[in-house]
């Protein structure tokens, strides 16, 4: 039951997002918060009724404590919870005591409750809501047929093959997609397109034709989306976490399956140029070099001119690199609201996630945010050494996406894409978690020919 409630709230926003359904019931109030808590409520009522918290928090029945400990997600919530308070504490002493008077204190509620408290609550729903790796790998399915389908979608509207006259574009030819913005969406296509990849290669019959077209699309509006910094942190991702999980990739077919995917990569990213009439030669080669100059103020296409703004900004005060200015302050600094004459919500971006945490909440909040990534990061990594093949393949290329997310948002301020990003990694923790418990014991979950949207068939086969 709670697998399709959790499917319905990701659908729900996504739908949303991609058509611009507004979902706010009140300020701080939308149907994603009525939908989260419900579920919330739910899961706290199967507890009060199965006396058990899905095996989890409590007791892990039929469980050693070696088992459970290792497990175990606490440094997780610590980290996250200490975010929470810091949070919290930074904005109430903005309120309180600095007397900023732009800062919009009703708006900065809001933020912290939609950019700090749902995230985390989604990745409560999604990890605890979903009580096995069957359960885990059917959402991960998905969750990817969702997005695959907003994918073609898009990429129809682009191409006007027909013209829908649904997904944004803007004037320059980039796509925004679902997301509503071009950078925005590169970021978010990044984490899912290793995880669409490998899923190809595990299925069959319909099923990897869905999965084969639905990457080919995810990478071709992933180039349509035009962003250099998304194609870097991609390309650094493949770099890094192969050497980090090296012990732990099948040598048998990693050459030659990285050959094949290079080739097809290739050709995609040919065709994808052909058809977008100069956009992908302007973005990632022209305004890439001397062609609008070479100054990185042009190359970075004015980024570095806000980045530049906010240090020196912090230089008056240098406390500010240690507790930063305040929750939800940026837009409330003199040099960010006056950077340019006609502002806007785009050139009033920070354009890098770490300097907005840094600038807002200073080293303390980033530190305790690169710890909580960091720590999810080792998890996964560990949780290797005693995963299936299918939970072990479906975990890399995990890590491959979100390394490439998290060198995409060095430039953009990631802000729409976040919680379905922390649902991701609810269900891959979970993934994670269960490979924790089974040391020893490969449990298949996964149905090479079953439907895209069916698979909780089961395979033990002695370690």
């Amino acid at each position: 039951m709670q697998k399709y409630l959790l499917l319905a709230l990701f659908a729900i926003l996504f739908v949303a997002q991609s058509f611009g359904v507004e979902l706010s019931l009140a300020p701080g109030l939308s149907v994603k918060n009525l939908f989260l808590y419900a579920m919330l409520a739910l899961m706290a009522l199967t507890e009060v009724r199965d006396r058990r918290l899905n095996s989890q928090l409590i007791s892990n029945v039929g469980y050693s404590p070696e088992i459970v400990s290792r497990a175990s997600v606490g440094k997780i919530h610590v980290l996250y919870a200490m975010l929470i308070f810091y949070a919290l504490i930074s904005m109430l002493f903005v309120m309180a005591v600095l007397y900023l008077p732009d800062y919009d204190k009703l708006q900065g509620v809001i933020a912290f409750k939609t950019d700090i408290v749902d995230r985390y609550l989604f990745l409560l729903v999604f990890f605890y809501g979903l009580t096995s790796s069957e359960e885990a790998f059917w959402m991960l399915k998905s969750m990817l047929v969702i997005i695959i389908i907003g994918n073609l979608i898009t990429l129809a509207d682009a191409l006007d093959f027909p013209d829908l006259g649904i997904i944004h574009q803007r004037a320059d030819g980039r796509v925004s997609g679902p997301m509503g913005e071009s950078n925005q969406y590169a970021a978010f296509l990044v984490l899912f397109l290793p995880l669409t990849v490998y899923i190809c290669f595990i299925t069959k019959g319909v099923s990897r034709l869905f999965f084969v077209i639905g990457a080919i699309v995810s990478l071709g509006v992933l180039l349509l989306a035009a962003s250099r910094g998304a194609v870097v942190g991609l390309a650094i991702s493949a770099l890094l976490v192969t050497g980090y999980v090296w012990q732990h990739i099948d040598k048998r077919y990693f050459f030659s399956g990285g050959l094949g995917l290079a080739i097809a990569a290739s050709a995609i990213v040919v065709f994808v140029a052909i058809q977008s009439e100069g956009l992908l030669t302007e973005r990632f080669i022209e305004q890439s070099s001397s062609g609008y100059g070479s100054s990185a103020k042009s190359i970075s296409s004015g980024r570095t001119e806000i980045w530049e703004k906010a240090l020196k900004r912090m230089n008056k005060e240098p406390i500010t690199y240690i507790v930063g200015y305040g929750w939800s302050t940026w837009e409330s600094a003199d040099e960010m609201a006056r950077l340019y004459q006609n502002v806007t919500k785009y050139n009033m971006a920070p354009h890098n996630t770490y300097l907005a945490y840094l600038f807002e909440i200073g080293a303390i909040g980033l530190g305790l945010v690169l710890g909580i990534l960091l720590a999810i990061i080792t998890y996964l990594k560990r949780s290797l050494e005693y995963a299936n093949r299918a939970s072990t393949g479906v975990i890399i290329s995990f890590l491959y996406g979100f390394i490439a997310l998290l060198g995409a948002i060095v430039f953009v301020d990631l802000f729409n894409p976040w919680l379905y990003v922390w649902s991701l990694i609810g269900i891959i923790m979970r993934i994670a978690y269960e490979a924790y418990l089974t040391p020893g014991i490969k449990v298949e979950p996964f149905d090479a020919g079953a439907d895209p949207i069916d698979s909780n068939s089961t395979e033990v086969v002695p370690s």
